[in-house]
């Protein structure tokens, strides 16, 4: 989770006289997380819509089938 608040800032020390070389050895904690932190939103939708796509395509071609045998 990002942090807020005071937690969101790191601060950096840089005297005068140091160049930028010597500001970039800022340690920041970097804690990984098990979950990610994002909606897993989409997938139930998308295959609601892939189902329906199949479905509709098998139907055509079964009565396209059935049509061409029953004219012949």
């Amino acid at each position: 989770m990002t942090p807020t608040g005071e937690e969101a800032f790191t601060g950096v020390t840089v005297l005068a006289g140091e160049t930028a070389e010597d500001a970039r050895d800022a340690e920041v904690a970097n804690v990984q997380r098990d979950v990610p932190e994002l909606p897993l939103t989409g997938a139930s939708g998308q295959l609601i819509l892939i189902i329906g796509g199949f479905v509709l395509v098998t139907s055509g071609v079964v009565i396209h089938m059935v049509r061409r045998r029953h004219d012949a």
